[in-house]
């Protein structure tokens, strides 16, 4: 989101006449919203084998945002074993989880990790856009093998949305900063007489 905004403030000095200053914003926001999600996978399918892992699955999963070659990993929670039904509590802003843009697509891996080779297998996902997530709120989607086969669900426990303030809200509210300027009179300034010079004065015209 861009703003953008001028105000002008008489200076306050020792002279009667201390002059303005003239602020001229162009304010560009990340992001819009702070979010809080809870997540918890059910069902997804065992890897007992003993050549896959330890007689127990272990999973993760990843978060990437965006598609085709402009995909990004955005977040991976922690490992969990088997059916422990652990609720995954996630804090991003939405410039972070999706570029502010709610409809940017969303691709959820879910992985087994292979306990003996120490290596991860990607067994299902599922892909969404925030907006999506947060209609669901209570329900949950549905997450696909490779083959578009059902291997579980991700419950969308929570998808809390906390409006973030600009700058320059905050300012329009009454938030108040104190600016203090200094004048640096050095001769790399150049000669005040010269109108390329940042100390020269002309009616009209903003130092």
């Amino acid at each position: 989101m861009k703003q953008s905004w001028n105000v002008e403030r008489q200076l306050e000095g020792k002279f009667p006449d201390a002059g303005y200053i003239c602020v001229n914003v162009n304010e560009k926001q990340e992001s819009n919203y702070k979010l809080h999600l809870e997540l918890c996978a059910k069902d997804l399918p065992k890897m007992t084998k003993i050549s896959e892992c330890n007689f127990a699955t272990t999973y993760f999963f990843e978060i990437w945002k965006g598609q085709d070659d402009q995909i990004v990993k955005v977040y991976e929670s922690d490992l969990w074993v088997d059916d422990q039904m652990i609720t995954h509590r996630i804090d991003l802003n939405d410039g972070e989880l999706c570029n502010a843009d709610h409809n940017l697509p969303l691709t959820i891996k879910f992985i087994s990790r292979n306990q003996y080779k120490m290596e991860n297998t990607e067994i299902a996902s599922c892909t969404s856009t925030l907006d999506n997530i947060k209609s669901v709120v209570g329900a949950g989607l549905f997450i696909n093998d490779a083959y578009g086969v059902r291997k579980g669900t991700l419950q969308v426990q929570k998808c809390d949305c906390t409006p973030i303030k600009s700058f320059a809200e905050c300012i329009k509210e009454g938030v108040q900063i104190s600016i203090i300027g200094a004048i640096d009179f050095t001769y790399s300034n150049g000669d005040a007489s010269n109108p390329s010079s940042l100390h020269n004065i002309c009616p009209g015209k903003q130092n």
